[in-house]
């Protein structure tokens, strides 16, 4: 009897199995960290992962950074947890995007997709977008939009043990701190400045009109 066949056979299904625990990772697609390197997005595998799909140019991204500071607050020290933020835009470079990262004193990792392999992998429709994703990449939840840090933390809870209270609600004061980022927002403000003053000086200048055609009468009657 020849044996080769089935040593052959038994072989290939040694190789073929992983060891117990290790998994393939279902998000497939490379991207380029802050620092330039390559990586694979298996690198996130074992860990629950809060991906932020952002812009630098995009205006709730920023608002965005203040919800995501308090998210890295409450994970940190847990090993079963990152967060990590990755830009989505074709017209992103990683000059842009290392200055985003120290503009907003971000403490946690960003990428590039340079390649847009993760955008349509994620199907993205919008910036910003949220997506927390389980240890083998299995997409847990996805948020649309700017996203308070209570939201994603309270979703995180139900798989992981977040300790106290965290997060911030979406007030007007945040709003305000991505306008008061823009230079077209000072300009705005100065134009309605001078649209104010402009209704002051007329509303002053009708007032006098109204008091000097009382003179003029009383003139013309004496």
């Amino acid at each position: 009897m020849n044996y080769k066949p089935v040593l052959v056979s038994i072989l290939i299904m040694l190789i073929s199995i992983q060891p117990l625990g290790v998994a393939g990772y279902q998000v497939t697609g490379n991207f380029v960290n802050q620092s330039g390197k390559v990586n694979s997005m298996d690198v996130f595998k074992g860990k629950y992962l809060v991906l932020d799909v952002m812009a630098t140019w995009c205006d709730p991204c920023r608002v965005q950074m203040l919800h995501l500071k308090d998210v890295e607050q409450a994970i940190a020290g847990n090993k079963n947890a990152t967060l990590f933020s990755m830009s989505m835009d074709s017209n992103d470079t990683l000059p842009k995007l290392q200055s985003f990262m120290q503009k907003f004193n971000a403490t946690w990792d960003f990428g590039l997709d340079y390649k847009g392999q993760l955008m349509d992998f994620f199907s993205i429709k919008g910036y910003p977008t949220t997506i927390l994703l389980s240890p083998e990449g299995k997409i847990l939840h996805k948020w649309l939009g700017l996203t308070p840090a209570n939201d994603i933390l309270r979703e995180m809870d139900k798989y992981l043990a977040i300790p106290g209270s965290f997060g911030r609600s979406l007030h007007l004061n945040y709003l305000l701190s991505t306008l008061t980022s823009n230079p077209l927002f000072f300009i705005f403000l100065g134009l309605i400045w001078i649209f104010i003053l402009v209704i002051i000086v007329q509303m002053v200048k009708g007032v006098k009109s109204k008091n000097v055609e009382p003179q003029e009468n009383e003139k013309e009657s004496n």
